[in-house]
């Protein structure tokens, strides 16, 4: 909030507790007080985040190989957030939703997988190891429900076309 604005609502809440009848108030809190209670009121209700569960996984090909520095991404119609991680050499991957490895809301996700990206935006980029359809949730056929008790997410994925 802008200092402006709390100044508006410390007015606000003045007229209000001064104009109540029987309400008892002379003078408004000190400042301090009111901003207390303004960030007591964001701790507590936060900023539209949600509980997360740590989710870890892998990506390989279905002849095993790992998938190395491909992105995942969760998405969901009921959450605002799309959790995402990157795997790693082994093709391990842990999501990430509103603070690093974090996890994800529980709830119901379809996933896509990005490909890996070069290094540099320069260098030409990779030909992908899997199937382009997996880099839209709504094509991949890839999902998975966030629950206690299930946080392990592994994907197999069919190997891309060669052109």
């Amino acid at each position: 909030m802008t200092s402006e604005r709390i100044r508006s609502v410390e007015r606000s809440i003045a007229v209000a507790a001064t104009s109540r009848p029987g309400a008892g108030w002379k003078r408004m809190p000190p400042r301090g007080v009111c901003v207390a209670v303004a960030w007591a009121s964001v701790a507590a209700f936060g900023c539209g985040g949600a509980k997360t569960l740590p989710v870890t996984g892998s990506v390989r090909l279905v002849d095993g190989t790992p998938v190395a520095g491909a992105t995942v991404v969760f998405e969901s119609s009921q959450h605002r957030v799309s959790p995402s991680g990157t795997t790693d050499a082994s093709g391990g991957f842990t999501l990430t939703a509103f603070t690093r490895n974090d996890g994800a809301p529980p709830g119901d996700y379809r996933i896509a997988v990005h490909p890996p990206m070069a290094a540099d935006s320069s260098e030409r980029q990779p030909r992908s190891p899997f199937d382009e359809r997996y880099a839209s949730a709504s094509t991949s056929g890839l999902s998975f429900t966030v629950a206690p008790g299930a946080t392990a997410c592994e994907l197999v994925l069919e190997p891309g076309t060669r052109r």
